[in-house]
């Protein structure tokens, strides 16, 4: 075989080999179980549950951490909670309605999907801080807004191509 051909062989079949390990790394949601997770993680997910339902959970990294999310359904609605490795709570998201948010945060999300509809809205308590995510379909954009409780908008995404990921 010619040897420049060879070379141009290997090189594709590593780097495609290459790309293959990058994505599996980056995968960022791993479905695991409550007796497979740290005893601490495990814990303070049972506690959060409360009586509620545990639907699913998943390893996530974030960073250089490894934290753990619960999606708990209850008669109350649905809530998404993450603890670390030892058990502190990271994140609590809950599905709510658009009359229990603050005024400023309603205006918002009114101006943003005139001419659409607001598919789902989620208060978010993360690091001390509160938002609320607004998912917001329009006839040209699926798009994703992060509110403050201002009404500020603190951050926007475009998910028209990705249905999945809300």
């Amino acid at each position: 075989m010619n040897p420049l051909k060879l070379q141009l062989i290997t090189f594709a079949s590593v780097t495609v080999a290459g790309a293959s390990l990058v994505a599996t790394a980056s995968a960022k949601e791993v479905p695991v179980t409550l007796d497979k997770i740290p005893a601490p993680a495990a814990a303070a997910l049972t506690k959060q549950a409360a009586g509620a339902k545990i639907q699913g959970i998943s390893q996530e990294a974030e960073g250089k951490k490894t934290v753990y999310e619960a999606t708990l359904k209850s008669r109350a609605g649905v809530r998404e909670v993450t603890v670390d490795q030892k058990g502190n709570l990271v994140s609590e998201e809950k599905v709510v309605t658009l009359s229990s948010v603050p005024e400023p945060v309603r205006q918002t999300i009114a101006t943003k999907s005139a001419g659409g509809k607001l598919l789902k809205l989620e208060l978010v308590q993360e690091g001390g801080k509160t938002t609320y995510e607004a998912l917001i379909q329009t006839k040209a954009k699926r798009t994703e807004i992060v509110v403050a409780p201002s009404g500020k908008i603190v951050e926007q995404e475009d998910k028209t191509h990705d249905p999945d990921r809300d």
